[in-house]
């Protein structure tokens, strides 16, 4: 699975400055995605991918 299959992606950065590097992921279709700058305890960043099992459109 890739993200040809993702339909969401919500993610959360540590610092809002990383938000074109990762915007860079995505190539047309871009899937939906949310992003939002928010202190994180552990990491970086943080995602949650909703994708589909089927073939990608």
């Amino acid at each position: 699975m890739s993200l040809d299959h993702a339909v969401k992606v919500k993610a959360y950065l540590e610092n809002i400055d990383d938000l074109a590097v990762w915007n860079d992921v995505f190539e047309p279709p871009y899937p939906h995605h949310t992003t939002m700058a928010a202190p994180l305890v552990t990491s970086l960043m943080e995602s949650e991918i909703t994708a589909s099992i089927g073939e990608p459109t």
